[in-house]
């Protein structure tokens, strides 16, 4: 096969590239978020993101998860995402060793929506609504 074709074939396989530019969600948030199903709870923190490409993003999230009995802990972990069309977004934080994924909308400085647990076995361990605010 001459290179020139190879070349071609390679070109249609590889994924099309991103859009240049700066992803909009860079830069630290305060994170508040509450569980409605599973273990009771509240968290507040921050989250530190940097983008990668235009739309995608990864950071640090430093929280407090407070339960339902009073206690407070502090769990931190990495945070990775995609900024989608309409800007609707998907991010995961793994907090405490457990991945938490959250589908939200950006609107202006604000992001709200709705995180959720998947268990190994594929069932929704628990969840609650999220927001966070550009500091």
């Amino acid at each position: 096969m001459s290179p020139l074709l190879l070349a071609a074939i390679a070109g249609c396989l590889s994924s099309p590239a991103e859009p240049a530019g700066t992803v909009p969600v860079a830069g630290a948030w305060q994170y508040w978020g509450t569980a409605e199903s599973g273990a009771s709870a509240t968290v507040t923190g921050t989250l530190a993101l940097s983008g990668v490409s235009a739309v995608r993003y990864q950071g640090t999230a430093t929280l407090v998860e407070t339960g339902a009995d009073g206690v407070a802990s502090r769990v931190t972990g990495p945070v990775t995402g995609r900024l989608l069309d309409g800007g609707v977004m998907d991010f995961t934080a793994v907090v405490g060793g457990v991945p938490r994924t959250h589908v939200g909308t950006l609107r202006g400085d604000t992001i709200t929506g709705r995180w959720f647990v998947v268990e190994a076995a594929g069932m929704v361990a628990g969840g609650g609504r999220f927001e966070a605010v550009r500091r």
